[in-house]
Formats: C-alpha cells, sequence, structure tokens
C-alpha cells in the first residue's frame, strides 16, 4: 500500500503556496506597469489651441533664427488655420488635431507636434525642407473695439446756454 509521507507533503505545499504567492504578485506588478506605460499620449482638441498666436522664438535645427519673426498662427472651432509660415499663400485651409499633433491639411501638408501648452503658452515642432523646427508662440487675445458710448443729447434751451459768453454762476 501506498503511503504519503505528511512531513514532505506539507513541505512541498508550502513551498508551492509562497511560490504560487510571489508568481501572482509579480504578475500583478507587470500588468499594473503595462497598463501605466501604455497610457495615451496627451490629447488635445480644437478648443485648446483656438484663437491667435504669435511666434516669440524660433529655433531652426536647434539654433536660434530670427526669419520667422512676424509669424502667427490662427485656429478656429471650425478647423480651419490660417498662418503666415513662409511656406506657402496666407490662406485659410483644414487643420486636425489627433492626439498631440496638429495636421495642417494644406498643398504642402504639415505635421506640428505639440511639444506644450498651456492657456497662453504653446510649443510646436516640426519638419521643413529637410530642416527641424521649434516654435514658441504666446496666445493673443482677440482685439475687441471699444464700444461706442453715445454722448447724452443736450437740449438747446435758453436756461442751459449762455447768451452773452459768461458762465452762468
Amino acid at each position: 500500500m501506498w503511503r504519503l509521507n505528511n512531513s514532505f507533503g506539507v513541505k512541498n505545499f508550502l513551498e508551492m503556496s509562497r511560490r504560487f504567492i510571489c508568481l501572482r504578485f509579480l504578475l500583478f506588478l507587470l500588468v499594473l506597469m503595462c497598463v501605466w506605460a501604455c497610457e495615451d499620449d496627451p490629447k488635445f482638441n480644437a478648443a485648446s489651441v483656438e484663437g491667435r498666436w504669435e511666434i516669440t522664438r524660433g529655433l531652426r535645427n536647434g539654433q536660434e533664427t530670427g526669419t520667422l519673426s512676424g509669424t502667427y498662427f490662427r485656429f478656429g472651432a471650425d478647423g480651419k488655420m490660417i498662418t503666415n509660415l513662409p511656406v506657402g499663400p496666407e490662406v485659410s485651409v483644414d487643420y486636425e488635431i489627433v492626439k498631440s499633433t496638429i495636421f495642417q491639411k494644406s498643398a504642402a501638408p504639415i505635421e506640428y507636434a505639440i511639444r506644450s501648452l498651456s492657456d497662453s503658452a504653446m510649443v510646436l515642432g516640426f519638419e521643413l525642407r529637410g530642416m527641424q523646427f521649434e516654435i514658441y508662440l504666446q496666445r493673443k487675445e482677440a482685439e475687441v473695439p471699444a464700444p461706442e458710448v453715445p454722448f447724452p443729447d443736450e437740449p438747446d434751451t435758453p436756461d442751459t446756454m449762455p447768451t452773452d459768453g459768461s458762465s452762468e454762476e
């Protein structure tokens, strides 16, 4: 008859349980790290870039350049953008934002990588004619014309208008 060695069985069972618990814990950590590492890039939308942006600093191949001085971008909520970036005519073109990239849908399409974005500042990176550019932009508030304030009409009555050129006392 076959006899089970009780001391060997219990030791073996405890050792296997300890290994199983360790493996489960390591598997849990591995899954947790994968989920954390596979998080998507930051996502931006048209509302986050909407408005007028002016270049404050530009780099071409890592070197400061002044040729982009005065360049602006205007992004509309309607999916249209306009820029005076010296790559083509200053016309309104479609754009789309996917994750952290702005796709300019023009005859010569350009992809702008959004490196950072806040309420008042944005950094874009892009390649143009084999050169790497990084531009620093500042949001400009739309200029709102001052409202016209009508002056109250004063009636032309004898008691409000001096007749002899002197002021009333």
